[in-house]
């Protein structure tokens, strides 16, 4: 029987695809993820199922749909009851382990706590729940787990920072940060040492399980993932990191000053600037000046090239126990950051390929095709599909998603479509009602629909990479646009949940 490869899939928080220097970013130094796309496979028209953190997540758990698997919206608890591919993997003889961002559940707990500013939303209240979870979770084993962004994360991390430093509190937040020059939002330099942030945690905690595995009699493969809270914000890369890039050297997007006449959203964000009413200590779309889109983005690089570093110390030692010939090595996001794409940043109903795209790059010491370069239409929905498909073990039920694997070996046809989802709670960015968003994304076509609006939004990705003219009301494509929407229909008929079938006529 051939020996069934063990898995570590590392997961960013926050990342658009174009940041890593594999992706042609002039900028970003990332050698070590830069090494897995060389013994492997970059993928560069890889989607999100939703572009918001628990609702991809919980899709990339369970193969499904946000509207399927009810996470549509960050705040909606995954069921525990919920079959995601770990739980197949360790019924199918593997450990299995996360170390580091789950986010399944909510952060603030009781959810009375829902109505506080929403800076909370990284200032965690689960710091005793971590210590309460009961494997298995979610299908895993083993759980290190860190909740929260920035150097206000809890969880078990919190738990272990308060027996590394006695008053850790006073190092943290805007209100103990260091001194600095900087002006966009949330940019705050933590005093937090680097050796006890988050991300050096999570690495520690990886390598820590790869020398207790190895160290076992137990020859059962394992399921590691390895999920960062950076690069979220706020903007807070410790020591060296923070000034790691210059702010002067970033090259702002092609269409940061992109018109806005023919997309209402876009308009009413940066309109919500001029006026100074727009939330900037939040989570949704803000427009920002050419500087601040500098330094938020020199800041990001340096929380990207501390995840690098990082992965580069699991690597190191996944090779030093003898894995690295033996173990499939992902690399992924779980949704994008405009990031001055627009002149705007974070994230919101706005559908641009720097929020919709991820990056996403697999080795498997198994396959001959490294170094190369994908351009095939894959979805986050696809994650645990093709990773059960490879090791032979059963698919998620009701799974949505397709195998890569079968796409890469000819054994199915590449997608022509696939479709991305959005649902919010309460109006944004001069929506009348919580704005309900469908995209369909072909190779040449993005076509974006809102419910409740008599506009929407279509661009030619072959002609227009940036998205920078909307062609919805254009007369000489109503037959595209026809087609497209057909698509769409199709597309969102078919993510229906067809899990349970029925058991009688009736």
């Amino acid at each position: 029987m051939t020996e069934r490869p063990s898995i570590i899939l590392f997961i960013t928080d926050q990342q658009q695809a174009g940041m890593l220097g594999c992706a042609g970013d002039p900028l970003v130094r990332t050698p070590n993820i830069d090494q897995i796309a060389r013994q492997g496979i970059r993928f560069d028209n890889f989607h999100v199922a939703m572009p918001s953190c628990m609702p991809n997540r919980a899709s990339i758990m369970t193969g499904r749909y946000p509207s399927v698997n009810g996470v549509r919206f960050n705040g909606i608890p995954l069921p525990q009851g919920s079959v995601t591919f770990p739980e197949l993997f360790r019924q199918g003889g593997y450990r299995t382990a996360l170390m580091g961002k789950g986010h399944l559940q909510p952060i603030l707990d009781p959810y009375n706590e829902l109505g506080k500013c929403e800076e909370r939303w990284w200032r965690s209240e689960l710091t005793d729940r971590g210590a309460e979870l009961s494997p298995p979770y979610y299908g895993y084993d083993e759980v290190s787990i860190v909740t929260g962004h920035g150097d206000h994360c809890g969880g078990h991390y919190e738990k272990w920072l308060e027996a590394q430093l006695p008053g850790y509190k006073q190092y943290l937040g805007a209100e103990n940060q260091l001194p600095h020059n900087y002006s966009c939002p949330q940019a705050v330099r933590t005093r937090l040492p680097e050796e006890l942030y988050s991300t050096s945690y999570i690495a520690d905690r990886a390598i820590d399980f790869l020398e207790r595995h190895a160290a076992s009699a137990n020859n059962e493969p394992f399921l590691l993932v390895v999920s960062f809270p950076d690069p979220h914000h706020p903007f807070n890369p410790p020591g060296r990191y923070w000034d790691m890039y210059d702010p002067d050297d970033v090259t702002l997007p092609e269409n940061f000053d992109a018109p806005d006449d023919d997309v209402p959203h876009l308009a009413a964000a940066r309109r919500a600037r001029r006026a100074h009413r727009d939330n900037r200590g939040g989570y949704g779309a803000v427009a920002l000046d050419e500087r601040e889109a500098r330094e938020a983005s020199a800041l990001t690089y340096g929380m990207i090239t501390m995840i690098d570093d990082a992965i580069g110390q699991v690597r190191t030692r996944l090779s030093e126990l003898g894995y690295e010939d033996r173990a499939i090595q992902i690399f992924t996001s779980d949704h994008g950051d405009l990031l001055g794409d627009h002149g705007l940043m974070l994230k919101g109903p706005l559908h641009y390929g720097s929020l919709v795209r991820v990056p996403f790059i697999l080795s498997d010491p198994a396959r001959s095709d490294h170094g190369t370069l994908n351009d095939a239409l894959f979805s986050s929905l696809d994650i645990g599909t093709s990773l059960l498909s490879r090791v032979g073990l059963a698919d998620l039920p009701g799974s949505q998603g397709i195998s890569i694997f079968d796409v890469l070996d000819n054994r199915r046809e590449r997608r022509e479509n696939l479709m991305i989802e959005d649902e919010y709670q309460s109006p944004v960015l001069e929506f009348d009602t919580p704005p309900v968003v469908r995209t369909l994304r072909t190779q040449k076509w993005r076509m974006t629909l809102f419910d409740n609006c008599d506009w929407g939004e279509l661009y030619d990705l072959e002609r227009d990479p940036h998205e920078c003219r909307n062609l919805w009301d254009e007369p000489a494509i109503v037959a595209t646009k026809v087609q497209l929407l057909a698509e769409l229909s199709r597309s969102m008929m078919q993510s229906v949940d067809r899990k349970l079938p029925p058991v009688s006529l009736a």
